[in-house]
């Protein structure tokens, strides 16, 4: 009867009745969850939920799509358990009502200031005998450029680009067309106003579908490509390389620039020849000197092509260019005769080393 009297008071006098306890000493957790496409588990953590914000442009806000949602048919009142959220996270309300089995949105959103990693942990608890709901915020700030990544679609399927972008070896005269991609993996929009080469070369270019005036709006997080199409012309057997520049804007305005490698073999005759200079010394009248060099071709000659010959002529008589050795097999030998009536005619050429 004494009991009775006692529990009487403590309610009439407005005190809050006990909270129940697990077996092990903890309050059971709250009736409510969070909801959201970026709402996880805590995997090695101790929080009940986590919420990954992802990659965000420094100085340009991301608030994802949240819900709390009231499991009880109830009405709940769910405020944070500490002091405010600090940045660069926000929270709007600490305090909000869920009405019986209810789901309102909840407003939290990232905003970095710097770039980094950020990392903290919020509670939310509400009236009755219940414990707390931990929450992990997680995100990544990024410079505006970091935004776009570079690669190739392979069966559907992205691959971002590690190094240069390799277009196909073309023969000269010839042309090939290759496509780079480009995304954003940002959580913010951004917006593409200019593609090009940095410099521009004869035999590389870029096509495609021209941006429009405003500039072309990049959706967040990879949802969408871009497709910079690359025609391949080389005109002579050489290493073609160039970069990709891309221009454009975060949401604030704030300009960004990303450029990507590009390279290409061109085809064909790269012949070099050992030795590279041949001195045929004082020829007499009429006699004949015969000097042996050996040519290499170390160009691209895909196979079933038309063999390409090395004509050496007694008219060369010019300094000879350098070209870079190669260890591919000899192509062929050939001699030098100097012929002594065009020798005494052609007295344009540039140190003719037979004309001693």
């Amino acid at each position: 009867m004494v009991s009775t009297l006692l529990i009487g008071c403590g309610l009439g006098g407005g005190a809050e009745a006990p909270r129940e306890t697990k077996s092990d000493g903890a309050l059971p957790a709250p009736p409510f969850v969070l909801e959201g496409p970026d709402v996880g588990p805590d995997l090695g953590g101790d929080a009940d939920f986590r919420i990954d914000f992802g990659k965000v442009i420094v100085d340009n806000p991301y608030a994802p799509e949240l819900f709390l949602v009231n499991e009880a048919n109830t009405s709940l009142t769910v405020r944070l358990a500490a002091d405010p959220v600090g940045a660069p996270f926000s929270l709007p309300s600490d305090e909000i009502t869920l009405p019986p089995s209810g789901r309102v949105p909840l407003d939290i959103s990232f905003s970095p200031g710097a770039e980094g990693a950020f990392d903290t942990v919020i509670a939310f608890e509400t009236d009755g005998p219940y414990g707390e709901r931990t929450v992990r915020l997680v995100g990544t700030g990024i410079p505006a450029g970091a935004a776009l990544e570079f690669g190739a679609l392979e069966d559907g399927d992205f691959v971002p680009l590690d190094d240069c972008h390799a277009v196909p070896d073309t023969n000269v005269e010839d042309e090939s067309f290759s496509s780079l991609w480009v995304r954003n993996v940002s959580r913010n929009p951004v917006t593409l106003t200019d593609v090009r080469l940095e410099v521009a070369i004869a035999g590389m270019s870029l096509h495609g579908t021209p941006l429009p005036s405003g500039g072309k709006v990049l959706a967040p997080d990879g949802q969408e490509f871009v497709e910079l199409e690359l025609r391949f012309s080389p005109l002579i057997a050489e290493t073609y390389a160039a970069d990709v520049v891309v221009l454009g804007e975060s949401p604030t305005a704030t300009p960004f620039e990303r450029r990507a490698c590009v390279r290409g073999e061109g085809g064909g005759a790269r012949i070099s020849c050992n030795p590279n200079e041949l001195d045929l010394g004082v020829v007499e009248w009429e006699d004949t000197k015969t000097l042996s060099f050996t040519c290499t071709n170390s160009g691209i000659v895909p196979a079933g092509s038309t063999p390409q010959i090395l004509y050496v002529s007694h008219l060369e008589v010019m300094p000879p260019s350098s070209f870079p050795r190669s260890r591919s097999s000899p192509l062929q030998s050939a001699s030098s005769t100097a012929p002594p009536d065009r020798a005494k005619e052609d007295t344009s050429l540039a140190n003719p080393s037979w004309w001693r």
